[in-house]
């Protein structure tokens, strides 16, 4: 399996970093600030030994998740969701 990994960062973990290091360095207060990141190989005792990991650290925000993937959110209140993190990329 290890030879069947792709040495490179994944293209979902390339693409997380990127926004959290955009955003953290805009000052956005809805998303975490990003602290730091690596790309591995992983050890004899992991999922895939000779295999690769990303790892994201993260701030913890406080408050409960908007639901926004589950449903749980009206339409009305994804839309200001949007509406709010296009203007903190800008």
């Amino acid at each position: 399996r290890a030879r069947q990994a792709e040495p490179d960062m994944r293209v979902t973990s390339q693409r997380e970093v990127s926004a959290l290091e955009h955003l953290t360095a805009v000052g956005c207060s809805s998303t975490p600030a990003l602290f730091a990141w690596k790309h591995e190989t992983q050890g004899d005792d992991d999922w895939i030994p000779g295999g690769y990991i990303d790892y994201i650290l993260m701030e913890k925000l406080p408050g409960t998740s908007p639901g926004y993937w589950s449903g749980v959110m009206k339409r009305e209140e994804r839309d200001q969701l949007r509406r709010a993190f296009k203007e903190a990329w800008q």
